[in-house]
């Protein structure tokens, strides 16, 4: 539920690769060897709070956050409990530093967890896996667009790419109400649409009680 070093029991085609350290060998999975971090995260229940992510590798799909305490086994089980509900449109920080508010969509109909909201993705990917132009119309000015895309998946735009790398999503997440104050594990999940892929990540926050 936190990722898997290579994405793989054994190194696999397309950089499916694992440099060992100390901290982590090919194969091993997050959610057992990885150590707490405090990274001075703090949120309080009810309140709306700020995530910052790059989709490096641009497939499509869509993607939920959840929460599972600190103290549980770090399972896809556990963090199906907790899915954390989105609070508004997401933001992108495009190619010049500039940000956008993007029209999201969200699904929560046939989701697992079931009623849990999952975000579509909104940077269109171009030349890519499945697709020869744009996925889908930009959220921001493309100069070539619709006609003349990107001859190749590894030249990014402005704000869309099959291989992007100086974009950045800003979403806003309400924290669930009803959680006991201690400590959490935030599980970041995309499913990809072009490839049987999962990417996963995960964080350390403290949540405490509403303030008064």
């Amino acid at each position: 539920a936190c990722g898997r070093a290579s994405g793989s029991y054994q190194a696999t085609p397309g950089k499916g690769e694992f440099t060992d350290t100390k901290y982590a060998k090919l194969g091993d999975l997050g959610s057992q060897v990885l150590p707490k971090y405090d990274t001075g995260t703090v949120w309080r229940t009810g309140s709306v709070v700020e995530t910052r992510s790059s989709f490096r590798a641009n497939h499509g799909g869509g993607y939920q956050f959840r929460l599972c305490p600190l103290t549980s086994d770090l399972t896809e089980a556990c963090f199906q409990q907790t899915p954390m509900p989105f609070a508004g449109n997401s933001k992108l920080m495009i190619s010049d530093g500039s940000m956008i508010e993007l029209d999201s969509v969200d699904v929560s109909n046939g989701t697992l967890p079931v009623g849990g909201t999952w975000r579509m993705l909104g940077v269109p990917d171009v030349a890519g896996a499945a697709t020869s132009g744009w996925a889908f119309k930009p959220p921001c000015h493309e100069p070539g667009y619709p006609n003349h895309p990107p001859k190749s998946y590894t030249i990014q735009a402005n704000c869309t790419g099959d291989w992007t790398h100086n974009i950045t999503m800003y979403d806003y997440l309400r924290v669930p109400a009803h959680l006991a104050p201690g400590e959490y594990v935030l599980g970041f999940r995309y499913d990809c649409e072009t490839s049987a892929q999962v990417w996963q990540s995960c964080a350390d926050v403290k949540i405490f009680g509403a303030a008064l």
